[in-house]
């Protein structure tokens, strides 16, 4: 039956949505009936609608990219996230790669490609989790902790498999040559470039309001118009370090079908340094992100599901996947284990309680904290949903130069039903339901078991309140758009007169009660932004917002 292009798009929008929400009702993961909606949907004639969606679910993945560059906080980059990002990914990794090595006839070099397919943690399953974690308050550091973990660990995931699908090549470079560029300079450029565009983005965009063509503003100041060119930004930054074979505007030389940028490294550095010179309105791109994802997530999930082909053929290979993933994360457990252990004293409170509490206490919260870092690790779909349908256009081994023995039937490594596609697919399949339903059920209870005490607790709930922007809460006092028409918006700015912010201040005073740590330094800060020496209103931070009338 062949659905026109415009029926199947709705049906993907309409159905998708009603779906997901009917499956929260009945406490069933949203993720997977959008599976299985992109799944049912390949059964229809929509090659039309089929193309449209996979773009769609490509410009999702993008914008989830950038969602995780404006939700990491310089504040929180600790010596702990930075350990649990790459060396429990990197044991499973090389775990997984010992073991098809020793259990199936493929090469350690094709373990290590399979490994960075099915080993990074679904940042668009987790980020949410933690996040509602994060709001319910009182469960701890971990939620934080792992928030800031989730984006960083597909990316590093994505670098990686740039470096080893390097040796599925015809002709493969030098092995120095491979780690000098991928390693060295690829990551350093990456980082580099979505630095200098999300710093150059950063000042620029505060003087788009000084604009004018014939006594009228080009731009109106919103911070709606500012999240959309973002949106484009990161999109181009996206495109030009993409990686895609007849689309790399920046070849690696001497590497075949490689691009000089890291796509994700550039996407996420270019947000991450725009809202640290932004934290004016950094808080408020992150609504927009959030708010646009809960669409965008539709055409991610359902385009995973529309590429996942000849379902029942997929679970022949669940011999070699299902061991593989147990001994993967086996070894991640162990890291993770090893680096809560090894920032123990680093991340508790040195009160009097804590330091007479029985050593078999501490041992209890370790368990249970590496315990909750590996559930939140086992929901997997983004990136392997991304390389499944990508690795045949890349062209990593290409033909008939894989495994070919009678133990896959032949079939090449990389093809459409291929070994790598059928195991990332796979992966979808199974843990998408299984690490949903897990952390749903246990992670929050585990989250109150853990025996922190009430001085770590208001510690934490002390960091998670002042990483609320200072700017935002003045955009949430004074936003209004119905001035966006005036010829000169500044200038009725400055009309306003100090005792109606004195006022308002005094408002929010009282709002501010409920975190007393933020009135003190909320208050010196308001004044030093809004008042001037002749008590009038400075824009220059806040130009992006709309005050109301007095």
């Amino acid at each position: 039956m062949r659905l026109p292009l415009f029926l199947g798009f709705g049906y993907v929008i309409l159905i998708g949505y009603l779906s997901s929400r009917l499956a929260g009702i009945i406490r069933i993961p949203p993720q997977v009936v959008l599976l299985f909606n992109g799944y049912a949907l390949q059964h229809f004639d929509v090659a039309a609608t089929s193309s449209l969606v996979s773009q769609l679910g490509l410009i999702a993945f993008i914008l989830l990219l950038s969602r995780a560059g404006t939700e990491i906080k310089a504040a929180d980059l600790e010596p702990t996230v930075a350990m649990l990002a790459i060396l429990p990914l990197l044991a499973e990794i090389f775990g997984e790669a010992m073991f098809v090595t020793l259990a199936t006839p493929m090469t350690f070099t094709q373990g290590l490609v399979l490994g960075t397919m099915v080993a990074p943690l679904g940042d668009g399953l987790v980020i949410p989790k933690m996040q509602e974690y994060k709001d319910i308050g009182g469960l701890g550091p971990m939620p934080r902790i792992m928030y800031t973990v989730a984006p960083i660990e597909p990316a590093m995931g994505l670098f990686l498999f740039g470096i080893f699908q390097c040796f599925g090549q015809d002709v493969l470079p030098p092995i120095y040559e491979i780690l000098l560029l991928q390693i060295g300079v690829k990551a350093v450029a990456s980082v580099i470039v979505g630095c200098s565009v999300g710093y150059v983005y950063a000042k620029l965009a505060p003087l788009r309001t000084q604009i004018r063509f014939r006594g009228v503003h080009a731009f109106t100041g919103t911070l709606l118009e500012e999240w959309i060119m973002l949106v484009g930004l990161t999109i181009c930054v996206y495109a030009i370090s993409s990686g895609v074979p007849g689309s790399i505007v920046f070849p690696m030389p001497n590497l075949k079908n490689q691009s000089f940028l890291e796509p994700a490294l550039s996407v996420i550095s270019t947000t991450f340094t725009f809202g640290y010179f932004r934290p004016q309105t950094i808080h408020g791109h992150e609504e927009l992100f959030a708010g646009t994802w809960v669409m965008f997530a539709i055409f991610l999930f359902t385009n995973i599901g529309l590429n996942i082909k000849n379902l029942p053929q997929k679970f022949g290979y669940a011999f070699p996947l299902y061991p593989m993933l147990a001994v993967g994360i086996s070894l991640r457990f162990i890291a993770i284990l090893i680096i809560l252990l090894s920032t123990f004293k680093r991340r508790t409170c040195s009160c009097a309680t804590c330091a007479e509490s029985p050593s078999s206490l501490s041992v209890v919260t370790l368990c249970k904290e590496s315990l909750f870092c590996l559930m939140a690790s086992i929901p997997r779909a983004t990136i392997q949903g991304l390389l499944a349908h990508q690795i045949a256009v890349m062209q990593v081994w290409p033909g008939f130069h894989g495994v070919t023995c009678a133990t896959y039937k032949n079939e090449c490594l990389s093809a459409d039903d291929g070994v790598l596609i059928s195991c990332a697919q796979l992966t979808i399949i199974t843990l998408v339901p299984f690490g949903v339903t897990l952390l749903n059920t246990f992670g929050q209870p585990l989250l109150r078991s853990i025996p922190y005490c009430l001085q770590q607790l208001q510690l934490e709930q002390t960091k998670q309140a002042q990483q609320q922007p200072l700017a935002m809460a003045v955009h949430e006092m004074f936003v209004d758009d119905k001035h966006a028409g005036a010829e000169d918006p500044t200038e009725h700015h400055r009309a306003q007169n100090a005792e109606w912010y004195t006022a308002r201040r005094k408002t929010w005073s009282m709002k501010l009660q409920t975190k007393p740590s933020m009135t003190g330094q909320f208050h010196a800060d308001l004044t030093d932004t809004l008042l001037t020496d002749n008590q009038q209103v400075s824009c220059s931070d806040i130009e992006a917002s709309r005050f109301d009338n007095a």
